[in-house]
């Protein structure tokens, strides 16, 4: 077995004694672990980066929705809004390839710009 992570001190002295690398930062259920603080946090910049440049459409919105990876729904606020939008889309008729209307291409780049502020948010892991 391999890949094994802990957040209990008595163990990572345990593993340290027999000489096992420890992770002080992995992944749980598609969420980033820091053990060493036992907080849960997400990365924007693997939504981001991945982000097309350009105006925005219709398949961007739902690319980078996707991307967003949460099964345990501690930032569903957050990507509740992006799905919203694509819903708005969607309710539309709007083609996969169409520019985003004005007033769906504002709220989607505000949210695009309001992303990177996950980066500073850690949520306990108890919680």
């Amino acid at each position: 077995m391999a890949k094994w992570a802990t957040s209990c001190k008595e163990l990572k002295e345990i593993w340290k004694a027999e000489g096992q690398e420890i992770q002080q930062k992995t992944q749980a259920l598609g969420v980033d672990w820091n053990t060493e603080y036992d907080k849960l946090s997400v990365d924007p910049k693997e939504i981001l980066d991945k982000t097309t440049q350009g105006p925005a459409t219709k398949r961007q919105l739902l690319q980078t929705v996707a991307r967003f990876y949460d099964p345990l729904g501690l930032f569903s606020p957050v990507s509740a809004i992006a799905k919203i939008l694509f819903q708005e889309c969607w309710c539309r008729g709007m083609q996969w390839e169409g520019i985003l209307p004005h007033d769906i291409g504002a709220r989607w780049n505000a949210w695009k710009t309001s992303l990177p502020l996950l980066a500073d948010i850690d949520i306990p892991r108890w919680i």
